[in-house]
C-alpha cells in the first residue's frame, strides 16, 4: 500500500477527525463517530481510499499533484475541442 496522503493533509485529517469524533461522541451520532475515526486512521496510515480510487496523491504537499494537473489539463483540452466542434456546426 503506497502512501498517498501528504504531511499537511495528514495533520488536517487527524485534527478534523478528532473534532468529528469528539462531536459525534457528544451528540451520540454514530455516523460522525465512524467518519471521525476513519479520518484519524487515514491520517495515521497516510493512505486514503478515495484518493487512491481517483489516482490522486498529496504526498508532494501540493494540492494539485502532477497527475491531477495532467488529468485536469487533458479534460480542459477535450472540453475545448467539444466546444469548437459545436461552434462549427
Amino acid at each position: 500500500m503506497e502512501k498517498n496522503v501528504g504531511l499537511l493533509d495528514r495533520y488536517i485529517r487527524i485534527t478534523g477527525g478528532l473534532f468529528m469524533l469528539g462531536y459525534g461522541i457528544k451528540e451520540d451520532s454514530n455516523p460522525l463517530i465512524f467518519l471521525g475515526a476513519s479520518k484519524i486512521a487515514e491520517g495515521i496510515v497516510r493512505w486514503c481510499p478515495l484518493l487512491y480510487a481517483l489516482d490522486i496523491s498529496t504526498m508532494d504537499d501540493n494540492l494539485f499533484s502532477t497527475k491531477m494537473k495532467t488529468h485536469l489539463e487533458s479534460n480542459v483540452d477535450d472540453n475545448m475541442a467539444d466546444i469548437n466542434n459545436m461552434e462549427e456546426q
